[in-house]
């Protein structure tokens, strides 16, 4: 059996912690017996003494009984995703999961299971599901039907990285900034190359081995925190925009594949069957969703001939890393998912 390295990059930003490693640990526990399996939690951008604190709350959490290792990186997720990958003891598959979210105790399993049953699927991603607060607001209900209707509603040809497992580290470094102009660099940050991780790996996976080495493994869930308003939205939209403008300067031959891997192909004749309330709601949160990306990539656009500014590609928003409003511990985490 092929072992597996799980690699967490991990900043103090007020995450559950027991949430994590509860999840971690059950879906270790899910593994087939005698499977070699590896934990590195790379700390990135919080200090040494951070490391120090998140090493003592692994020996004293579920994790304490696993093979777990902490160790540091430069600040960035990608910057943190190299150094798991360097350091890791075993090489089997590799695989990544985010600090703010909970795995199902399937989780692990599934995705080694895709990998080991289709050779040709390179990369196998969790399903992210929401946990939407008791009493929500107009946008968690439209997220919600978003979300309940997306396997009929939509097909996504690129992979989600909230947690998901590589059959090989593949990322390619990206071309040298220095013949572009140095406002657009210094604008778009170029310098600090790509910042979100599953925009970039899946144009190189289906430049490299076609769109069937992307495969979604739906009965792996993985819970997250969804944003609670507009600006929630608009963060995560802005990111992805800026992104999209930033690697067409750092992958410029990965450029055509843009329109095909990192868009989504609406089905709306397979929401017919739904009532009239359902597909209303739904083509609410389209026109919702189509605006918050245009009025997104309208900023980027401003960002890169220098009409607006921006300081960090990562806003902070309410309801992103906040499970606790949720679910006060892992075990009622569990009972009630």
């Amino acid at each position: 059996m092929t072992s597996i390295t799980v690699g967490v990059p991990y900043r103090n930003e007020g995450q559950d912690f027991a949430l994590l490693a509860g999840g971690l640990r059950g879906a270790a526990g899910a593994l087939p017996p005698g499977l070699d399996v590896e934990f590195l939690i790379c700390v990135n951008g919080s200090g040494e003494r951070f490391a120090a604190e998140l090493e003592e709350r692994v020996a004293s959490s579920d994790l304490a009984t696993l093979d777990v290792k902490v160790i540091s990186s430069a600040e960035g997720k990608l910057q943190a995703m190299r150094a798991i990958a360097d350091c890791r003891r075993l090489r089997g598959y590799l695989a990544f999961v985010d600090s703010d979210v909970v795995l199902a105790p399937n989780v692990l399993r599934r995705l080694w299971e895709v990998l080991e049953t289709h050779p040709d699927c390179r990369v196998s991603y969790g399903q992210p599901v929401p946990v939407f607060p008791y009493r929500g607001n107009w946008v968690h209900r439209l997220s919600r039907v978003h979300y309940a209707l997306r396997d009929r509603a939509y097909q996504r040809p690129y992979f989600h990285g909230r947690a998901f497992m590589l059959r090989e580290w593949f990322f390619e470094e990206p071309s040298s900034p220095e013949t572009l102009s140095p406002g657009v660099v210094r604008r778009l940050k170029l310098r600090n190359g790509p910042v979100v991780d599953d925009i970039a790996m899946s144009l190189m996976a289906v430049a490299r081995w076609g769109s069937t080495s992307i495969r979604e493994v739906p009965e792996a869930n993985v819970y997250f925190d969804p944003p609670d308003d507009l600006r929630g939205l608009y963060a995560g939209a802005l990111r992805v925009a800026l992104e999209l403008e930033r690697l067409k300067h750092l992958y410029p031959h990965y450029c055509s594949l843009q329109a095909d891997v990192l868009r989504k192909s609406w089905r709306k004749a397979d929401l017919a069957r739904f009532s009239w309330r359902v597909r209303g709601l739904h083509a609410a949160h389209r026109l919702l969703d189509a605006l918050v990306h245009a009025a997104a990539r309208l900023h980027a656009s401003l960002v890169r001939v220098g009409l607006v500014g921006v300081d960090t590609f990562w806003v902070r928003v309410a309801g992103t890393k906040a499970f606790a409003r949720h679910r006060r511990s892992w075990t009622t985490f569990k009972r009630h998912r």
